[in-house]
């Protein structure tokens, strides 16, 4: 059971992160406790039998390896389930507060791989090296107990700095794992909305945001480094006062007569060596503390108790008739519950009736789905979750697809549809005329949100997997904004018969939409202000007014009703101080290596000299005290190394990505969740490489080269024998490496695949939840952890039995040597101080051999997992930004043409997009792009943009291929509205100003003035410093669009393109916004700026009459053009019949 969390800073229990333990996982757990102090017991008792074999003890290690790497895939597997199973169980207003997508991808990334690491490696490390030392104490005290008494002073000393420096490392830890989540926001937030920040140019803007987060992480990192230092010196202190101790101690033992040399040599070196290994285990502890840290963040969300629960015993609704009832409903977002959106709002639905929500923009149309009401006289509250949302089905203003094939997305409306049940709902949504037309039919992939498909397809299977779903209550709202002329006739036919029967709630602007509804009620302020039918509505003054209004300009718009409250690789600069670190800590390493030596020389010097004990002891205090300071500069200059390195390779990483064309963002390997995890989780594996690994490889492999050396001076004989067997420890060690590839890369690829799998789900939470999608997410998820757990299996009993040979050849090289040095001695070829103290020189390599050859297979995994993003930064993007370079900031003119241009998107280049289009345009003129969906309409605005280059023909600006132009100083001169607004999560003040640096507070008003959203923003309590929450949920679709709108105004722009800019508005908002769009000229910082090019995309007639040219798209080529006079003059024209 995972262990409750609390508020506050009470410490997160270690042992919590084991909560998933099952008894098989115990089991696994106390066989690799025993066999890590069977491992323990091998230098403990090698030091003890001096002269005997030891070849019995190493295959017990493989028990230890082995059930270390199955418990951690085990508990990890768990714990990712059950991170995304409670993230999956939330309600939906958690998602605008706290549980950002950002957030729970660093949960689900660098959290994870912090446990990970310490309930994995580095405990298989801590039991390892504990183990040892434990063995070491009980020998120690078996051949001398007075010298094993010391242990008693030792070991407390030794726990308590331990405890000291983890308590240090737990604070920074809490605000580390706070700049990682605001870094994860940057990236996440960019990459997610990647065309936007594209099209405003807000790639630097996005890398000097991580440059920021990068630099805060780093001025921690000192703090942290030198509390490391710190730690570490103080632990090395107390190590070699014991030293110093234990030697004084056995001196006067063995000149007291109290036992003898070689039992207090024995007891003497195995304390020594125990003091060695528990200063080997004590950097795990800053990964424990770490991990602790993470953990309280992880189970806070595992233990979060939603506000709306599927847990809950509710009555389960079999089937229902559809009567529904709000009484006085009051709905707040979470993020802003001083601001009501339905303040008292009653209404009642009768089965089978269809009733339309109008009002403006913000009015609270879209709330009422959440707030409490009665279904069939059953509270909502009181009915079971899941039962309830299978009952309804809906179609958002914005439609979500996930990745996979439109066949998986249509399945989302009902899992066992049967393949007749699919093609009659499809047919139904009129999205069998464009998916029999692709080639792959209804096995395309769709890309991650849909990207592969236009608004209007996209929407089309948003409506027939609604409709497959065949619920009693439908939520439409603006179910078809996104649809042209044609499509939507076919579309609305299709759900008017769809909602027979069934009952239904409408939100819409268009009034051809509603006019066919039981009941149309106007929302003001919260509440119902009128209802009644179409015709009953008509009487009213202020809708008739707006009727007349209405088809005087033509339009067939919904009846307003507002009010007036509505770097390619790391820094080479760093180089230099890299290597000069890196020699610095390498002589400290060597130096360190050497005085660990020491303690086995001095002993026998001092229990044959005991004059000389006090004087050793003196040396090995002052040691100490050098290696404390050593200690402190080598983890500062470490811990800055590493940090730097990390920070330098994000900032690079992050650079390049933002980089490539959007055809590479498009690409499935390339998802946000996968590239966030490469930029934030991966690149992590920088600091295992070079602090927590690389640093204590050297001072191995200095150890057993001095170790060596030594015995050779000591008695060459010896020497000669340690070099010969040499070899065989490296064999070993390679056969130990080799068998470790694979784990890392296997496991890595799952848990990108799982992130991936997180970050979709979040971003489409809404959907997910309203098409009840958790379990069929979870089932996914499970699918993918599971498949390198069945061969992990095997290979992690595989590695430990190689781990345990290994381990055995080790000991027996030792064994030899032992054996060897009796016979030096029986044969009188050498004196029996030198054979001891050779053989105590070599004797100290196993500590360094066991701790390299543990280390080197993590340096390798980690490796591996950089590849990736390594790989990355290898990659030569297809469209530079940055060449040619700027020469002029004059600006364009705004004369575009296409000149015989076909292009076919590069995920799908067998379907032509494009096929021989050619426009001119003339600079200041407004141009309108009309034609069904897929048609290549918004294709073209793509192509201005450079988002893609065209396979055959060229696109020009003021009479140059765009190709020519610096591409940043191209998107500079080009606003972009889309159709569904994409808004970044923070203050409204910082999304309208986006891309647009240096600007006054009095342009940002004057920006929102012309979008007519400056009233509601002053309306806020915290006015434009409103932050609009994730994906500005905290917002209305309209008022989004709005604030999208004015953002671009403020651009000023030479060249406008507008992609349905305005099909979530109201009427009267519309009105407003156009007139704005529609100037032929800008006005900027008091002066007129050059003409405006307007290029316009709408389903709605009313929206392009005004175009000076309006140009008729099918399939890819330009059919007809004209006014919209005389295109509707044509009667047998394409334009005059939508």
């Amino acid at each position: 059971m995972a262990p409750e969390t609390e508020a506050g800073d009470k410490l997160f229990p270690f042992l919590g992160l084991l909560c998933y333990a099952d008894a098989l996982d115990w089991l696994l757990m106390v066989s690799g406790t025993m066999g890590s102090f069977i491992h323990g017991m091998g230098p403990s008792m090698s030091y003890y039998i001096l002269g005997k074999s030891v070849d019995v003890i190493g295959n017990n290690i493989g028990n230890k390896e082995a059930t270390v790497h199955e418990l951690n895939k085990r508990q990890m597997v768990r714990m990712r389930m059950s991170y995304l199973r409670s993230v999956l169980s939330q309600d939906i207003g958690a998602f605008d507060t706290d549980l950002t997508t950002a957030n729970i991808i660093a949960g689900a990334t660098n959290h994870m791989n912090v446990i990970q690491d310490a309930i994995g490696e580095k405990m298989g490390h801590f039991m390892s090296n504990f183990s040892t030392f434990v063995v070491a104490i009980i020998v120690a005290f078996a051949c001398c107990w007075e010298v094993g008494m010391l242990s008693l002073l030792v070991v407390p000393m030794l726990l308590m700095v331990g405890a000291t420096y983890a308590k240090m490392m737990i604070d920074m830890s809490l605000e580390r794992i706070s700049f990682v989540s605001e870094a994860t926001t940057v990236v996440q937030q960019t990459l997610a909305n990647i065309k936007t920040v594209f099209s405003f140019v807000g790639e630097n803007s996005a890398i000097k945001s991580f440059h920021k987060c990068m630099c805060n992480q780093y001025r921690l990192s000192k703090k942290e480094a030198m509390a490391k230092g710190l730690g570490l010196g103080m632990l090395q202190i107390a190590t070699f006062c014991s030293y110093s101790l234990v030697i004084w101690v056995g001196a006067a033992v063995v000149t007291g007569g109290k036992a003898k040399a070689g039992e207090t040599i024995a007891a003497v070196i195995n304390v020594l060596s125990g003091a060695i290994y528990i200063s080997n285990a004590a950097p795990d502890l800053q990964v424990f503390s770490q991990a602790k840290t993470a953990g309280k963040e992880i189970f806070k969300v595992i233990k979060r108790n939603p506000a709306i629960s599927y847990e809950s015993n509710g009555k389960i609704l079999e089937k229902i008739k559809g009567d529904i009832e709000m009484r006085e409903v009051h709905v707040a977002y979470p993020s802003r519950e001083d601001k009501p959106i339905l303040q008292g709002f009653s209404l009642a639905i009768q089965a089978g009736n269809i009733v339309a929500l109008v009002g403006s923009s913000g009015c609270g149309k879209s709330s009422d789905f959440s707030g409490a009401v009665l279904i069939d006289n059953q509270n909502i509250k009181e009915v079971d979750l899941k039962s309830l949302r299978r009952n309804i089905g809906s179609v958002s203003q914005e439609p979500s697809l996930f990745s996979g094939t439109i066949m998986d997305n249509l399945r989302i409306g009902k899992m066992d549809a049967t393949d007749e049940e699919i093609i009659e709902a499809e047919k139904t949504a009129n999205v069998h005329s464009f998916i029999y037309k692709l080639p792959n039919q209804y096995s395309t992939e769709v890309g991650e949100r849909g990207v592969q498909l236009s608004g209007g397809q996209k929407q089309r299977i948003a409506i027939a997997r609604a409709i497959l779903k065949d619920p009693p209550i439908l939520l439409l709202d603006e179910a078809t904004s996104a649809l042209d002329s044609e499509s939507e006739k076919i579309v609305q036919e299709a759900l008017d018969r769809a909602m027979q029967g069934r009952t239904v709630i409408l939100i819409a602007h268009r009034m051809s939409t509603i006019i066919n509804a039981d009941k149309i009620v106007l929302v003001e302020n919260g509440r119902v202000a009128q209802s009644g039918t179409h015709e009953e509505l008509l009487f009213s003054g202020q809708v008739k007014e707006e009727k007349e209004e209405a088809a005087e300009h033509g339009t067939y718009n919904t009846p307003s009703f507002t009010s007036s409250e509505q770097k390619k690789k790391l820094d080479l600069t760093e180089q230099p101080k890299q290597a000069f670190r890196k020699r610095t800590s390498t002589f400290y390493r060597i130096f360190l290596g050497t005085f660990k030596l020491l303690p086995g020389k001095l002993a026998w010097h001092t229990l044959n000299q005991t004059q000389r004990g006090s004087k050793y002891s003196i040396i090995l205090f002052l040691i100490g005290l050098l290696t404390f300071f050593s200690n402190i500069f080598q983890h500062y200059i470490y811990g800055l190394v590493d940090e730097r390195a990390t920070n330098n390779l994000r900032e690079a990483l992050f650079s390049v990505i933002l980089r490539n064309e959007i055809g590479w963002f498009e690409q499935p390997k390339n998802s946000v969740g996968f590239l966030t995890s490469r930029i934030v989780g991966d690149t992590s594996m920088i600091k295992t490489i070079i602090s927590d690994r690389m640093s204590p490889i050297v001072q191995c492999i200095s150890s057993i080269l001095i170790a060596t050396g030594l015995s050779t001076v000591v008695n060459w004989r010896m020497g000669l024998v340690a070099w010969t067997l040499m070899p065989f420890h490296f064999i070993a060690g390679l056969v130990q490496v080799r068998s470790a590839k694979g784990f890392a890369t296997d496991f890595s690829t799952s848990h990108q695949k799982l992130i991936s799998l997180t970050s979709e789900a979040v971003s489409n939470i809404r959907t997910v939840a309203s098409f009840v999608q958790e379990d069929e997410i979870l089932r996914k998820a499970d699918l993918s952890l599971q498949e390198p757990m069945q061969k992990s299996r095997m290979e992690s009993i595989k590695y430990g039995a190689v781990q345990g040979t290994a381990l055995f050849l080790w000991h027996t090289t030792h064994a030899i040597a032992m054996s060897f040095t009796i016979m030096l001695l029986d044969k009188d070829l050498a004196t029996f101080k030198n054979c001891v103290r050779s053989y105590q020189a070599f004797a100290m390599t196993i500590s360094s051999i066991t701790e390299l050859w543990s280390l080197i297979p993590m340096v390798l995994s980690a490796i591996a997992i950089l590849d990736p993003a390594l790989d990355i930064l290898d990659r030569e993007t297809q469209i530079v930004p940055d060449v040619p370079k700027v020469h002029s900031d004059e600006r364009l003119a705004g004369d575009v043409e296409f000149q015989d241009v076909s292009f076919s998107y590069p995920s799908r280049p067998e379907v032509i997009i494009l096929d021989g289009f050619n426009l001119a345009i003339e600079p200041g003129e407004r141009v309108a792009l009309v034609g069904s969906s897929g048609s290549g309409k918004s294709t073209v605005l793509a192509l201005l943009l450079r988002f893609y280059d065209p396979c055959e023909g060229q696109v020009l600006m003021d009479g140059k291929d765009i190709r020519d132009y610096n591409l940043r100083y191209l998107r500079k001169h080009i606003g972009l509205v889309q159709p569904e607004p994409i808004l970044f999560n923070m203050s409204i003040r910082e999304n309208i100003s986006y891309g647009n640096e240096d600007v006054s507070e009095s342009e940002i008003i004057e920006a929102a003035m012309e979008a007519n959203i400056h009233e509601f923003i002053s309306g806020l309590s915290n006015g434009y410093d409103t932050v609009v929450g994730d994906k500005g949920s905290q917002l209305s679709g309209g008022q989004k669009q709005r604030i999208a709108i004015a953002r671009t105004i403020l651009k000023r722009p030479t060249i406008l393109l507008l992609d349905e800019a305005t099909s979530a508005l109201d009427s009267e908002s519309e009105r407003v916004v156009m007139s704005s769009l529609g100037a032929k000229e800008w006005k900027n910082k008091g002066e007129l700026s050059s003409k405006v090019t307007s290029i316009t995309i709408a389903h709605r007639i009313s929206t392009v009459t005004s175009a000076d040219v309006i140009v008729v798209m099918d399939k890819g080529q330009m059919v007809e053009m004209g006014s919209h006079a005389s295109l509707v003059s044509a009667s047998n024209g394409v334009y005059s019949k939508l």
